[in-house]
């Protein structure tokens, strides 16, 4: 009864082994210590805890209560065994090679057992094969054969065997500390792009810029000027972290307690760059942020709701009256110095506005 959602199950494996692990070279130990890209998920607990969060703050709380129930339903009651659910799990590029768009990506997840976990791969329709060398086949439901390695007490997923031969890295030995205090987090090593790797990056850029800029067909001349002015700053922009990025790193938080939904954008620049001197020029970090904007959602839909919203109108009051008042906040913070740093805070009540706002019928 409950093969056609192992399947399932199977695919949705395959589709996030498929497109975070592409096709690599061989790398050396050495190589592999330091990864040029780290992108991690806090644990598998965590991620439960604050998607059901969540989905209950957008009145979608039985949703989450159908989800795990399925978890538990296409995987015969086994759900996450042999995974450490309360690790960081994720992926990795070790080096870049020439070509840009077939980086030797790895996915990494933690394990309590291995014979356990590969019982779990069997019992979605991933089976492994045999290993040859250490590393396992694993063909998935949608046709798609990963490789398998296991090390350092975690699975390892590639495209390519050879990715995954030598030492293997432990993730307690590159996944940044910041990582560890973050739901989602990656942080990128834009200066050891190589050379041909960058002029790739650079001429992306331009391609993406030449496609969008010509105008379209429902635009006015006027918000065609406006558009391309827009497209063309964010060209600097991206060519200028290609160029003067040292790192950037990205992570998004949830903080149940408070009531707060954050993500933080973090770029360091080369020394003596001119992207450096433009972080400089926005001054040093401090309390109040060079930049600060804060706009009141709950105020802001009140006043563009068209007049017979009424029953939305009140839906909203409700939201932030009594010591929910005030609790509609949206706010952006950057702030210059040393990195540049942009900071997005929601507060938890602006996710509970947009699903009063939302038809009945789509929530």
């Amino acid at each position: 009864m409950i093969r056609p959602w192992n399947r399932t199950l199977g695919v949705a494996c395959a589709l996030v082994c498929a497109v975070m692990a592409w096709t690599g070279a061989p790398l050396e130990a050495a190589e592999k210590a330091s990864p040029v890209a780290v992108m991690t998920v806090q644990s598998i607990d965590g991620a439960i805890e604050n998607v059901r969060y969540l989905l209950t703050l957008a009145g979608q709380g039985e949703s989450a209560k159908q989800i795990e129930a399925l978890l538990g339903q296409v995987t015969s009651g086994k759900r996450f065994q042999g995974i450490d659910t309360q690790k960081p799990l994720g992926a990795f590029i070790a080096k870049l090679g020439e070509a840009l768009d077939n980086p030797p990506l790895v996915v990494f997840v933690p394990l309590t057992n291995q014979d356990e976990f590969i019982d779990l791969l069997k019992q979605v329709g991933m089976e492994p094969s045999k290993p040859e060398k250490d590393v396992y086949t694993v063909d998935t439901p949608l046709g798609v054969s990963l490789a398998l390695r296991f090390a350092n007490n975690h699975a390892y997923f590639a495209m390519n065997a050879d990715t995954l031969q030598g030492d293997l890295p432990d993730p307690k030995t590159f996944v940044p500390k910041s990582h560890l205090n973050s739901i989602i987090a990656a942080t990128f090593k834009i200066d050891q792009m190589t050379p041909e790797t960058r002029k790739q990056a650079l001429q992306q850029v331009q391609a993406q810029f030449d496609a969008d800029k010509p105008k379209k067909d429902e635009e006015s001349d006027e918000q065609h000027a406006v558009r391309l002015a827009l497209l063309k700053g964010m060209r600097e922009i991206s060519n200028s972290v290609v160029r003067d990025a040292e790192q950037v790193s990205f992570s998004f938080n949830v903080d149940q307690k408070e009531g707060n939904i954050a993500a933080d954008l973090m770029m360091v620049a080369k020394p003596g760059s001119k992207l450096a001197e433009k972080i400089q020029d926005l001054g040093p970090a401090q309390p109040i942020a060079p930049v600060h904007v804060e706009v009141s959602v709950g105020k802001l839909a009140l006043l563009l709701l068209p007049d017979e919203s009424d029953g939305k109108v009140g839906d909203i009051r409700k939201l932030f009256a009594g010591e929910d008042k005030g609790k509609d906040k949206v706010r952006i913070s950057l702030y210059g110095g040393d990195a540049m740093h942009i900071r997005f805070d929601v507060n938890a009540q602006v996710v509970k506005l947009f699903a009063a706002l939302m038809p009945q019928e789509q929530r």
